[in-house]
C-alpha cells in the first residue's frame, strides 16, 4: 500500500537489469565480474538501503497495520529484527529472481500449451471467468488452473537446477554419514523428474495430483524450509498474471518446421535461455 511512494526508484531496476540483460544476451560470454557489474549491483544495493528507509519511516506513522502490511516481507523482516543491509540485500535479490526466473518459466510453459488447444480452451474460461468478476483484484486466487499450470511449468523447467545447503551437524542421510560443515547438493531436476512422486514425468499434465509449488515433496523450484527463494510468492503473481493475460488475447500454437527449445543451443548461466527463443507463434483472438 506504500508502493506509490517508491515509484522514483523503479527507473534504476529497470536500467541495471537492462543492463545485465544485455550483458548476458551473448552466447559463451565472460563469466567474470567486471567493474561495471559491481558498480551497478552497488546502485541497486543504495536504492534497496533507501526504500528500506523509506518503508520504516512510513511504516512507523501506520497505527493499525492492514493484512495486507503484515504480509509484506519489509514489514515482517523488520519486525523480527534484520538489519537494513539485509533487508535491501533482499529486497534486490527478490527484484533480481523476481524479472529473470518467472520468464524463463512462463516462455517454456507457453511452448508447452501451445501443444495442448484443451490446456488453452481452460485457461481462456478462466481468463473470462476474471474478466466478469472484477479483474485481478477481486478473482487472483480463483485463477486455481491457471496457478496449476504455472506450477507444473515450475516442475518441468525449474530455472535453478541445484539446491545446496551445508550440514550444521553431524547426521546421517539414506544410510550415507555426513559430517558437520558437508556442502550437500540436491538436483531439482532429477527430484521434479522422480516416476515415484510424479507418474509420467516428462508430460506436461496440469491437472495432475499434488501440483504445490509451496507443500509438494517433490517441488522444489523454490526450495524449502527458512532458506528458501523470499521472492516465491511475487514470482508465482507474476506468471499467473501475465499467463492469464496472453491466455485471454492469444492463441498459442507451435511454429512447424522450428525445432523445440529443448533441442536448441542454450546460453550457460544460472538460470538457461535458449539462443533461438521459444518457437511458439501468437495469434489475437
Amino acid at each position: 500500500e506504500f508502493g506509490p511512494q517508491f515509484y522514483d526508484s523503479l527507473p534504476v531496476f529497470d536500467e541495471v537489469m537492462e543492463y545485465f540483460v544485455q550483458r548476458y544476451t551473448e552466447a559463451c560470454h565472460s563469466q567474470l565480474v567486471t567493474e561495471e557489474d559491481s558498480r551497478m549491483m552497488d546502485r541497486l544495493f543504495q536504492t534497496g538501503l533507501k526504500i528500506v528507509a523509506e518503508f520504516k519511516a512510513l511504516s512507523a506513522k501506520v497505527q493499525e497495520p492492514s493484512d495486507t502490511l503484515k504480509r509484506c516481507l519489509l514489514y515482517l523482516s523488520d519486525r523480527a529484527g534484520i538489519s537494513s543491509e539485509e533487508m535491501a540485500a533482499t529486497l534486490v535479490n527478490v527484484m533480481i529472481a523476481a524479472g529473470e526466473a518467472p520468464a524463463s518459466i512462463l516462455a517454456q510453459t507457453l511452448e508447452e500449451i501451445a501443444k495442448h488447444p484443451d490446456v488453452q480452451g481452460k485457461l481462456l474460461q478462466e481468463a473470462m471467468n476474471r474478466q466478469a468478476s472484477g479483474g485481478f483484484e477481486r478473482w487472483f486466487d480463483g485463477l486455481h488452473y491457471t496457478q496449476s499450470c504455472i506450477t507444473e511449468g515450475m516442475r518441468l523447467f525449474a530455472p535453478a537446477t541445484l539446491v545446496q545447503r551445508s550440514a550444521q551437524r553431524h547426521t546421517t542421510l539414506a544410510g550415507f554419514p555426513v559430517a558437520k560443515g558437508t556442502v550437500v547438493g540436491v538436483c531439482v531436476h532429477s527430484v521434479h523428474h522422480n516416476p515415484e512422486e510424479w507418474p509420467e514425468p516428462e508430460l506436461f499434465n496440469p491437472d495432475r495430483p499434488g501440483l504445490d509449488y509451496q507443500l509438494s515433496r517433490g517441488m522444489l523450484t523454490f526450495s524449502k524450509g527458512p532458506r528458501g527463494c523470499p521472492g516465491k510468492h511475487v514470482a508465482m503473481a507474476i506468471c499467473k498474471v501475465a499467463l492469464n493475460m496472453i491466455a485471454e488475447e492469444f492463441e498459442l500454437s507451435v511454429l512447424p518446421g522450428q525445432p523445440p527449445s529443448a533441442e536448441c543451443p542454450k546460453v550457460a548461466k544460472m538460470v538457461e535461455w535458449s539462443v533461438d527463443g521459444i518457437p511458439v507463434a501468437l495469434k489475437r483472438r
